[in-house]
């Protein structure tokens, strides 16, 4: 069994986490600050101060440390949604005065459920229910929210009375006393027995903690042990794991990430990647596996050598390598990942996707300044919250201190990330002038604590101490005596020519964002913004065209690239061939454009798409010119879009028609081909069909039936 004593600061950075990651809607009602309204929850009796037996407590987890003397309790209620007692709902809803009407309508659908059970595969008779809220059911996460409800204000009622303590942070914070999230809660409260069996008669769980364990931190041993066995239960360990997250281990260590690589290797299995086409292979690496690291990348900062295995993960599932069989991988990773207007797929970094998602926390920093949970990091760490990295050593390893950090790590890319939040002052009524940074990264209390400590009011706004007179801003102080020579006047000169940097006007206080025409933050934007700056250009703009098959838009995209294994470019990886001959014209091939363009057989292809075109055929050397030239060309912006298609089908085309030369013997046949690739368009055109596709369609048949009338003709 081992335990983990720490001081106040290691106690601190837990709290964080576990508050960071706990979304403020659905625990800010149970904070002392928030405002419950007395005549909708009316307060239960003293003889109702135990809750009704709505939750089973049978395996639940409650963990307990220490802050400053303080203690937390986290359960997750064994099947709340099957335990909600009806009776206990109706009275709830009665006290939170909703109508006889309204209630009556939830009974109907409540209580006309009946179930069934199954007996050797066959049904029994149907029989009702007396309790619980159906899964599934949309309504049943509000009505539990609701019945949630009746627990929050016990708890309430218990502070009132002095039978429970919550945690009361410093500077001004608040307190403290419960978190819930759906089916989880953590109780908080100062560290005594009283405290604890309270709580216990709260929740009607004195019997039923055997199965329940207690962990501990910066509690002595001897006191976990002791109190474990009083309340029944048994010790934990540090870390543990609250809604996925780890708590309380050390995130700069690899083996905390293991249950995030884990999941990347069970997503990506190796029949998924012998099974799933190129397009496929590529939707899994950009969409799912992106998303599997949001819950880990919006709290912490993943170590270099975590990202760099989870981009290995995904590079091998990309190019089809499993664990029995490697495959080339044509194009540099980091290529890959590039936006398509810089010549790659569009993939993105994941270390992008980790600093975007962090950052995300500092607007939330500045927009939600009545959050609970921003209330808890300012009494922590201040009004700034040290945005822009923490002061103590211990605490920059913590999870706010990463988060606070995250801007220099952004700032080496060349992306001046402070400037990106730009503030608009409006009057200055809702800005503290000493405790909160309106004009730098720093406050004016820590600038100039010695003026702040002269300061009449030192919450006082900073429209009490700044006024405008003939356009220019001025400040005005109010002090506890007058100001001396020397230092302090120098100080309240540095102040006014502080104040005259800004501007104020009769609009409110707000925050824009620099990457985004709406002003409001963006995820996405951060990340593009770095990896614009991190990663290679590739080289021109990626062709990507929605009505082609995503496997075809890959495959032309690494065709422009001159990354396809032919013969010469797999000689020039080292492979052995018997010769360098082209399998269609049995020339030998002097560089990767001959299959596409130079070869005489590839050439007949593409005069007699030409001829169907009706167009001069353009005499082309390079896979480049062909896309300049041939797909490119100044023509209306009906024939664009199809004259791209007609290139992609024809790069697709030959490449499988050279396929089948090479490994099923078959012959190649030039009309036969292009046939094909009249066929392939009108197919792609159909399967996508819309009013844009039909109108292409219907173009490029009469384009085709002219060009057969001028044959006959």
């Amino acid at each position: 069994m081992q335990f983990i004593n720490h001081n106040l600061e290691s106690a601190i950075k837990i709290a964080e986490t576990l508050i960071g990651h706990v979304r403020h809607d659905y625990y800010s009602s149970c904070v002392d600050s928030a405002n419950m309204d007395k005549h909708v929850i009316r307060k239960p009796k003293q003889s109702q101060m135990q809750t009704p037996r709505l939750f089973n407590l049978n395996n639940t987890e409650f963990v307990v440390f220490t802050l400053n003397n303080t203690r937390s309790f986290k359960v997750d209620f064994e099947k709340a949604f099957d335990n909600i007692r009806w009776s206990y709902l109706w009275e709830i809803l009665a006290h939170m005065n909703f109508g006889r009407r309204w209630i009556s309508w939830i009974k109907g659908v409540i209580c006309t459920a009946k179930v069934s059970v199954l007996v050797n595969g066959s049904p029994t008779n149907q029989f009702g229910l007396e309790k619980g809220v159906r899964q599934g059911d949309p309504l049943s996460p509000y009505l539990f929210i609701l019945a949630m409800e009746g627990l929050i204000a016990a708890l309430k009622e218990a502070k009132e009375i002095g039978l429970l303590a919550g945690v009361k942070l410093p500077n001004n914070g608040p307190v403290i006393s419960s978190l819930h999230y759906a089916d989880d809660a953590i109780f908080l409260g100062k560290w005594n027995d009283g405290n604890l069996r309270n709580l216990m008669k709260i929740l009607k769980a004195e019997n039923e903690l055997g199965k329940s364990t207690l962990n501990g931190i910066g509690v002595p041993g001897v006191e976990i042990t002791r109190l474990a066995t009083t309340v029944g239960c048994k010790e934990g360990k540090i870390p543990f794991q609250y809604l996925g997250i780890p708590i309380g281990a050390s995130m700069s260590k690899t083996e905390s990430w293991q249950p995030l690589l884990e999941r990347f290797s069970k997503k990506l299995s190796s029949w998924k990647a012998k099974t799933l086409s190129v397009g496929g292979r590529f939707t899994l690496c950009k969409a799912v596996l992106r998303a599997l690291g949001v819950y880990f990348f919006s709290l912490f900062k993943a170590p270099t050598s975590i990202l760099q295995e989870l981009e290995r993960k995904r590079r091998k599932f990309f190019w089809g390598s499993t664990d029995d069989k490697k495959k080339t991988a044509w194009v540099a990773w980091e290529k890959v990942l590039n936006a398509r207007e810089k010549g790659g797929l569009g993939i993105g970094s994941l270390r992008a996707q980790n600093w975007a998602l962090l950052t995300k926390w500092w607007w939330r920093y500045k927009t939600e300044r009545e959050a609970t949970w921003r209330k808890v990091i300012a009494a922590i760490h201040g009004e700034s919250g040290y945005l822009g990295g923490l002061t103590t050593e211990s605490l920059k390893k913590g999870v706010w201190g990463s988060i606070a950090a995250i801007n220099k790590a952004i700032n080496a890319s060349n992306i001046p990330i402070e400037s990106l939040f730009q503030r608009h002052m409006g009057d200055g009524s809702n800005i503290k002038f000493w405790l909160e940074p309106w004009g730098g990264s720093e406050t004016l209390i820590n600038l100039y604590p010695r003026l702040a400590d002269l300061e009449v009011d030192v919450n006082c706004s900073l429209a009490d101490r700044v006024y405008v007179s003939d356009g220019r801003t001025n400040f005005q102080g109010c002090w506890r005596r007058e100001i001396r020579n020397g230092r302090e006047l120098n100080e309240v000169s540095a102040i006014a020519t502080y104040c005259r940097n800004i501007s104020l006007d009769q609009g409110d206080n707000s925050w824009k964002w620099g990457l985004t025409s709406s002003g409001n933050f963006s995820v996405a934007s951060l990340r593009y913004a770095i990896d614009d700056m991190q990663l290679p250009r590739t080289g021109t703009l990626t062709l990507w065209n929605n009505l082609v098959p995503l496997k075809v838009r890959i495959h032309t995209w690494r065709a422009r690239l001159d990354r396809l294994p032919t013969k010469v470019n797999l000689i020039n990886k080292g492979f052995r061939l018997h010769n360098d001959t082209c399998p269609l014209c049995n020339d030998h091939s002097k560089s990767g454009d001959h299959l596409f363009i130079t070869c005489r057989v590839a050439s007949e292809v593409r005069r007699q798409l030409n001829c169907w075109w009706n167009e001069i055929p353009m005499h082309i050397n390079t896979i480049s010119e062909f896309f300049e030239d041939t797909c490119c060309t100044n023509q209306p912006d009906l024939n664009r879009p199809l004259k791209e298609i007609i290139g992609q089908a024809y790069f697709w085309l030959i490449w499988k028609g050279r396929n089948d030369v090479v490994f099923n013997n078959k012959s190649f046949n030039t009309h036969g081909t292009a046939n094909m690739i009249q066929t392939t368009i009108f197919s792609w055109l159909k399967s996508r069909c819309n009013r844009r596709a039909r109108t292409m369609i219907e173009s490029t048949q009469r384009a085709s039936i002219h060009k057969n009338q001028n044959t006959d003709g």
